[in-house]
């Protein structure tokens, strides 16, 4: 009697054990038996421009900074609301007042007001400083006396573009020439554009990019001599080569840009000097994957005729044009059409900067594979231009059941190719999501503004995430249906 109550007990005992780690193995592998199914949305672009900041038309806005004149704030928010489509301004400060010494803590405090009307406007900005608004051919007395006194207010300027950075672009030129186009002043012989970059440099966060206004110039200040060079290039912001950008206010207004290029050819010892018009795209076309690029299209003439216009600007990829210049140009693009859009322009418009569309998802997934579902996104950039800022890509999943989870991936909107598709894995795990319905959205972000990073797809909704697809979550699959 006593054996058999011994093996009774026993047997519930192993039969308790059994039940628990039955239990715990349903719980454990039941995810990896449900059923998983992923229906995707249609994919398609639209044909109009998306947006987005650091990209585009641009309006100059001037201020001649000084002690007793201020911004005229509500003037310009009136332009700025007349201009509302445009998200990128070019910010240019006159410091001619201040040519004889230290700018004023009043004046100080006007520029970072003046600043300040854009960024609170939700503006994305280039700036300049210069002393020179002439336009003169000669050299005019418009510029300090001393070269020191440049340096003094580069280093005064310097803390307010640092505080602003994440809301600019670039700081184009080093303070000297006529509308600080690094031309027609005794402070641009290369031996003063090199004292004068790097001071400004030396006083400027590293992340900021300084553009110069000719390749020439780029080659000088960073002892790359040709395009071979270029292939150290990264986004190590340390490295001053991958930090110094470009503007050119003559593009595509004649063989030479209207003096940008030189004639000759890229050799070994040559050193930094302008070369052909190729050699100078081919040049800008390895760079411009690194620092951005943009200026002014001037001068009705075959070299901003279309479709050549089009295959240039892709090919040293421009970010941004004025928006004022040339209006001869820009009347001739409005007059033609290209490839689906309904004028050149349109199309110009639409792919300066960046253009990410989303062509593609999908889910690999086996009962017993590893732990890990794998999804997949496939962006292109069809735009002239990389992103060129901190940025990011998130995977964000909201169940029917109450789950919501955000999940990140180590590639972000500055990797992804100007020249092939981009497959972007995210990966979860599968016992995190309980069965159900959850809808995949997708969110490229800005860091530094903390705003959204626009696709060109068809149904999306600025400053939003878009949608991907469904997946779902059901049932106990065994053996098949």
């Amino acid at each position: 009697m006593k054996k058999g109550w011994i093996i009774g007990i026993s047997v519930i005992i192993v039969m308790g054990i059994l039940a628990v780690a039955g239990i715990f193995a349903y719980r454990y592998f039941s995810p990896f038996l449900w059923e998983r199914t992923y229906e995707p949305v249609a994919y398609t672009e639209t044909s109009g421009d998306a947006g987005g900041p650091f990209r585009g038309f641009y309006r100059i806005y001037a201020y001649g900074a000084s002690d007793s004149l201020k911004p005229d704030k509500e003037w310009i928010k009136k332009e700025l609301n007349d201009n509302k489509d445009q998200t990128l301004v070019l910010c240019e400060v006159n410091l001619n007042a201040y040519r004889n010494g230290d700018i004023s803590e009043t004046g100080l405090k006007n520029i970072e007001d003046f600043l300040d009307i854009f960024i609170d406007s939700n503006k994305t900005l280039i700036v300049r400083f210069l002393y020179d608004w002439s336009g003169l051919d000669t050299i005019a007395n418009e510029e300090p006396e001393d070269i020191s006194i440049i340096k003094r207010h580069m280093e005064q300027i310097a803390p307010i573009i640092n505080k602003r950075k994440a809301a600019i672009l670039t700081h184009q030129g080093i303070f000297a020439g006529k509308y600080a186009e690094m031309h027609s002043s005794k402070y641009t012989s290369d031996k003063n554009v090199k004292q004068l970059f790097e001071t400004l440099d030396g006083f400027c966060d590293d992340d900021i990019y300084l553009s110069v206004r000719t390749p020439r110039f780029y080659r000088l200040l960073t002892g790359i001599q040709n395009t071979v060079d270029l292939e150290k290039l990264s986004h190590d912001a340390s490295k001053i080569y991958n930090r110094v950008a470009l503007f050119n206010d003559g593009m595509l207004g004649s063989s030479n840009d209207v003096g940008t290029y030189g004639d000759g050819n890229f050799s070994e010892n040559q050193g930094a000097v302008a070369v052909c018009r190729e050699d100078e795209i081919g040049f800008q076309d390895s760079l411009c994957k690194y620092v951005p690029n943009g200026g002014e299209v001037i001068i009705d003439n075959k070299y901003n005729d279309m479709p050549a216009a089009a295959e240039t600007l892709k090919n040293i990829h421009v970010s941004y044009l004025n928006s004022e210049y040339d209006t001869q140009v820009f009347e001739k693009w409005e007059k033609s059409s290209y490839e689906q859009y309904d004028s050149s322009y349109d199309y110009i418009q639409s792919h300066m900067g960046y253009r990410f569309l989303v062509k593609d998802s999908y889910v690999v997934t086996e009962a017993f594979s590893d732990q890990k579902e794998k999804f997949y996104v496939i962006i292109s950039n069809t735009g002239f231009a990389p992103y060129y800022k901190n940025s990011s890509i998130s995977l964000r999943l909201v169940g029917d059941n109450g789950i919501e989870k955000d999940i990140t991936t180590d590639i972000n909107p500055e990797n992804i190719s100007l020249t092939e598709d981009t497959v972007i894995e995210f990966e979860f795990d599968k016992r995190e999501l309980l069965q159900g319905e959850y809808h995949l959205f997708i969110h490229l972000k800005d860091e530094g503004l903390g705003a959204s990073i626009p696709l060109a797809n068809a149904g999306y909704s600025n400053g939003e995430d878009f949608e991907l697809g469904t997946y779902k979550v059901e049932g106990m699959k065994l053996f098949g249906k």
